[in-house]
């Protein structure tokens, strides 16, 4: 009995011992922090602080862009060959600028999305593989048709109304969106509704007025 309430008092003075230093301790959870910081650090307070900073610097240099005294706007917001054709001063190294940028655009989120495709395979991500590869082939579509004029003179030369072109491209982004909805919208779905809007903005102007006027063209190539 004496054996066994020292073994016992030896245990116990163990036990305070790994108390004392934090070990057998039970875990106790740290605060967590304030609601606002934990919104940025999962990401959507910086995603929209992102979204906003992105649409005010493009809106301020589409601004920037029409409201300049130096150059016709036109001549920055429309592809370079139809610069060329229409002003009579060919060529200069800011024609086409707006025009450009955007098929940068359209080939970077192809690449980017490309990327990501190969690396959700990598990690069995089907889901998310398919989403990304989804994403780039549109893209893609949208960067080639943007390059080259298909919409506007290649495919209309081979028979192709423009209509019907634009029509096809309408399908390919609506099935894109239905497909997805889910995780666009659950991403952000302010980006997703802005980006939708400027984009049926920018093809309706482009139908129903077919107008060159600055102010048109502006709005049309801006808004794309």
């Amino acid at each position: 009995m004496a054996g066994m309430r020292f073994a016992c008092r030896d245990l116990t003075m163990k036990a305070h011992d790994f108390s004392d230093r934090g070990v057998g301790r039970d875990f106790e959870a740290e605060p967590t922090l304030k609601r606002p910081w934990n919104d940025f650090v999962t990401g959507r307070s910086s995603r929209n602080t992102y979204f906003c900073s992105v649409l005010f610097a493009t809106l301020m240099m589409i601004s920037l862009a029409a409201i300049q005294p130096w150059i016709d706007p036109r001549w920055l917001f429309l592809d370079g060959q139809t610069v060329g054709e229409m002003s009579g001063d060919c060529c200069h190294v800011y024609d086409g600028a707006f025009s450009m940028l955007g098929i940068m655009l359209w080939a970077s989120t192809a690449a980017l999305a490309s990327f990501s495709a190969i690396i959700f395979q990598q990690l069995y991500q089907r889901v998310d593989a398919k989403f990304a590869l989804q994403a780039m082939l549109l893209s893609s579509i949208l960067a080639i048709d943007d390059a080259y004029l298909l919409h506007e003179i290649v495919l209309p030369k081979l028979g192709l109304p423009q209509e019907l072109v634009l029509l096809g491209i309408g399908i390919l982004t609506l099935t894109y969106l239905v497909a997805n909805a889910r995780r666009l919208i659950r991403s952000n779905p302010w980006l997703l509704i802005f980006s939708l809007s400027a984009f049926v903005f920018s093809v309706a102007i482009d139908q129903v007025f077919h107008s060159l006027d600055p102010v048109f063209v502006v709005f049309e190539d801006g808004a794309k």
